[in-house]
């Protein structure tokens, strides 16, 4: 298994949208070929702060993902409510 860790700089005037979008794509992400986990944690008192915490099958099942993503035009229209461009992070998930 798969961690993926996304911490996103939204851009202030856009978060509302931003989450709004999040909210419409959650349940197709989580149903995505390979998804076990996505959430989308907004931070307390700055909403500007968003992670997105993933577990997924493997890295190339998440590679596919993001290829499906940017095939949609959804990547693209996500990426323009950031600062700054993601930057993912992987991580292996320890079996129980």
């Amino acid at each position: 298994m798969t961690g993926v860790l996304l911490e996103l700089s939204v851009k202030a005037e856009l978060v509302d949208e931003f989450l709004d979008m999040m909210r419409q794509i959650l349940p197709e992400t989580r149903a995505y070929d390979g998804c076990k986990r996505f959430d989308v944690w907004v931070h307390n008192s700055n909403r500007r702060k968003v992670v997105l915490n993933e577990i997924w099958e493997s890295e190339e099942k998440h590679a596919a993902y993001l290829a499906w993503r940017a095939e949609t035009g959804v990547l693209g229209k996500l990426v323009a409510f950031l600062d700054g461009p993601p930057d993912p992070q992987y991580f292996e998930v320890l079996a129980d």
